[in-house]
């Protein structure tokens, strides 16, 4: 299910969705032991979000679009299921809360009538919200699936 873009030279290596995990993680096993010794337990693949630097790079390149493009193309109605703001919430410092880890990036708090701060925190509304979505959503949702323990489906 890996797709990359052809983006010419120069570009940086990071605008592509990762191959399958596990195949990954075998070659990255056999690779880093035979070369360097290295041995390792879990190997986690996660797509780049086009949010914070890469979207400025993805756009300073006039890649943008042509990068959500792939992620929308390679949405995986499998992913949805697994994806980490159906199940956990991100907290800010200041004790905003968040669906997840990019909308904290992009200072996109919990919305739609759930109180967004700790101080008014409700387990049962929290439960029932409505996800606020972006565009940089599909990038949990392309190909393999993203999230902070790597891919969602294999």
């Amino acid at each position: 299910m890996s797709q990359a873009l052809n983006l010419g030279t120069g570009f940086t290596s990071s605008a592509f969705l990762p191959p399958q995990q596990s195949s990954l993680e075998r070659e990255y096993h056999a690779e880093l032991k035979e070369k360097f010794g290295i041995v390792f337990n879990k190997l986690i693949a996660i797509a780049n979000m086009p949010v914070g630097r890469f979207s400025q790079l993805l756009h300073q390149q006039n890649l943008h679009e042509k990068y959500s493009q792939l992620l929308k193309e390679s949405f995986n109605f499998k992913t949805l299921e697994r994806l980490m703001c159906r199940h956990q919430v991100d907290l800010g410092w200041d004790g905003t809360i968040y669906d997840c880890d990019f909308n904290l990036g992009l200072k996109l708090p919990i919305g739609y009538g759930v109180s967004s701060h700790i101080d008014a925190f409700d387990f049962v509304a929290l439960s029932r919200r409505k996800i606020l979505t972006g565009n940089h959503c599909f990038g949990c949702t392309a190909g393999n699936g993203s999230s902070c323990g790597g891919a969602l489906v294999e």
